[in-house]
C-alpha cells in the first residue's frame, strides 16, 4: 500500500486545510495553535494513511449483451494512465481472496477500512470533515484531536473522489499505520486472469506464461474492433 499523499489525485496528494472554530474567548491562541495542527493532520493523512486502489467491473448493461465495456480492463484511457499506453498488463484479481489476504497480513500492523469510492463536486464550504474546535484540540491535544478527526471522518476525506474520475469505478483499501512506510501484500492467490495490452510487446511474454501455468491463471489480450474492445485467450 502507498502512502496516501502519493496519489495522481491533488484532492488527495495537496495539503488539506482544517478550519479551527473559537467558540469561546480564546481566538489568540486558536490562532497559535493552528499551524501546528494543520502540520500534524497533514501529516497523518498523508504519510500514516496507506492506500490501495483497484477497478470494479460495472453492472452489464442488459440491452448490449455482447459488450465489455463493464468491465475492468475495458477502459481505454485506463489503460494509456497507467498502463504505459497500452504496452502493460491488467491484472483480474478475487476480490474474497484478495480480500482475505490484506487483513490477514496487514491487519495486525494498523486498523483497515475498504470500500465503494463515491464520486462528487462540491464546494469546500461549510464542509463538516475539513473543521475542528479549539476547545477540542484544548482538551485533548492536537495529536489526538487530528486522529480522531481523520477517523471519525475517514469515509468522506478518503472515499470521496471528484466526478472526473467516475469512469474509474474505484475500490480501495485503506491502511493505518504508526509509521510513514509502505506497506505490502501478496496478491499471487487473488489473480485470476491477466489481461495483455493491445500494444503489448510479445518478447515479455515469456517472463508472464510460467507463472500462470504454475498457477492455473488464465491469459488474454485486448483487442479493438470498429471502436468496440475484445478480449481472446492467448496464445
Amino acid at each position: 500500500m502507498g502512502l496516501f499523499g502519493s496519489t495522481n489525485d491533488p484532492k488527495e496528494s495537496k495539503e488539506w486545510y482544517f478550519g479551527i472554530e473559537c467558540i469561546g474567548d480564546n481566538p489568540i491562541q486558536a490562532i497559535k495553535i493552528e499551524e501546528e495542527f494543520q502540520n500534524k493532520i497533514n501529516s497523518l493523512a498523508k504519510k500514516h494513511y496507506k492506500v490501495s486502489c483497484f477497478t470494479k467491473d460495472k453492472e452489464k448493461e442488459a440491452s448490449n449483451s455482447f459488450s465489455i465495456f463493464h468491465r475492468g480492463f475495458a477502459h481505454s484511457r485506463m489503460w494509456a494512465q497507467y498502463a504505459d499506453n497500452h504496452k502493460g498488463v491488467c491484472l483480474i484479481l478475487d476480490k474474497n481472496n484478495l480480500h482475505e489476504t490484506i487483513h490477514k497480513e496487514l491487519g495486525q500492523i494498523g486498523k483497515i477500512w475498504h470500500g465503494t469510492v463515491k464520486y462528487e463536486n462540491k464546494p469546500a464550504i461549510n464542509i463538516e470533515e475539513f473543521k475542528t474546535t479549539y476547545e477540542e484540540i484544548n482538551s485533548n491535544g492536537i495529536e489526538s484531536t487530528a486522529r480522531k478527526h481523520l477517523e471519525m471522518f475517514y469515509n468522506k476525506l478518503f472515499f470521496h473522489k471528484v466526478k472526473d474520475w467516475s469512469d474509474e469505478n474505484e475500490y480501495r483499501y485503506l491502511l493505518f499505520s504508526n509509521d510513514s512506510k509502505q506497506h505490502y501484500f501478496s496478491i499471487t492467490n487473488s489473480i485470476k486472469g491477466i489481461c495483455l495490452g493491445v500494444d503489448f510487446n510479445e518478447i515479455y511474454i515469456c517472463s508472464i506464461l510460467p507463472f500462470c501455468k504454475e498457477n492455473n491463471v488464465d491469459v488474454a489480450k485486448i483487442q479493438w474492433h470498429n471502436s468496440e474492445p475484445h478480449v481472446s485467450r492467448w496464445p
